[in-house]
């Protein structure tokens, strides 16, 4: 299996790049060294999202693929403790108010959180805002589930602050993930199990169920994608996906009627 680290900055990087070896590939700007890679994707959705469409470019074995995005992030002190790692179980983009599911199919010994991405750093303390926080997650799920499932896509924060400083500098980053990097190649040992390169929260009947409504409702490419983002989540909360019955035999005959429909089942599956 490969192990590929996503991080937002070099400072998280470095650790990892130390304990691997890795070498840098100064075209592509992938780190790698055997089966483990990592690329830094910046900080923001507008820089991540650039820089994963630029990582897609140059990598290709997906299928035998497990994404770590791994940084530090802040928390409310109610929930999480200051130097501590954590793994991340739901993600809600502040902006958008989408909802991700990493699928976490292998207990660790890394607690879990729920985290919040955020377009605008937070360092006034907000009451309000709990969990962990960051500025990258939900842009890392959305993009990369299109080549992953969301089984094999892990995300771990340490959280650096309680969302009461703008500025934590790189020694102090660099010195957070070096401390928890035993429990990170723990971490790793634990979701190195073959088993979850084929494993799909969807089954074949309900691809193929999913598969019919694109073909009869003709939807876009990011409606596919959509759709099937969503049918994952409800399958996780749900166990089924039996709100979609009453749009197997729809058919539409403009883009009009299309869309009204795929907004119906937005809300339906989404309900």
């Amino acid at each position: 299996m490969n192990i590929l680290f996503l991080t937002a900055l070099k400072a998280e990087a470095q650790s990892i790049i130390s304990h691997y070896n890795l070498v840098k590939n100064n075209t592509s700007h992938i780190y790698s060294n055997g089966n483990v890679f990592l690329f830094i994707i910046g900080v923001g959705n507008k820089k991540v999202l650039k820089r994963l469409k630029s990582f897609v470019l140059n990598y290709n074995q997906w299928e035998s693929t497990t994404i770590i995005n791994i940084g530090i992030a802040g928390g409310n002190q109610l929930d999480v403790k200051l130097g501590e790692i954590y793994r991340v179980s739901s993600i809600v983009d502040q902006h958008s108010g989408r909802m991700y599911f990493p699928d976490i199919l292998l207990k660790s010994i890394i607690d879990e959180s729920d985290l919040t991405t955020v377009l605008k750093p937070i360092n006034n303390k907000p009451v309000t805002q709990r969990g962990l926080v960051d500025m990258e997650a939900s842009t890392i799920f959305q993009f990369m589930s299109k080549y992953v499932p969301p089984h094999r896509l892990n995300f771990l924060k340490i959280v650096s602050d309680y969302m009461d400083t703008s500025v934590i500098n790189n020694l102090k980053i660099n010195r957070l993930i070096k401390i928890q990097m035993n429990k990170v190649l723990l971490f790793i040992d634990e979701i190195n199990n073959l088993e979850l390169l084929d494993r799909n929260v969807l089954d074949q009947e309900e691809k193929q169920i999913i598969q019919k409504i694109i073909r009869n409702l003709k939807l876009t490419e990011t409606q596919q994608y959509q759709l099937l983002e969503l049918s994952e989540n409800r399958k996780k909360l749900k166990n089924n996906l039996d709100v979609l019955e009453v749009f197997f035999s729809q058919k539409t005959n403009n883009k009009k009627e299309r869309n009204e429909l795929f907004n119906a089942i937005r809300e339906q599956i989404s309900s």
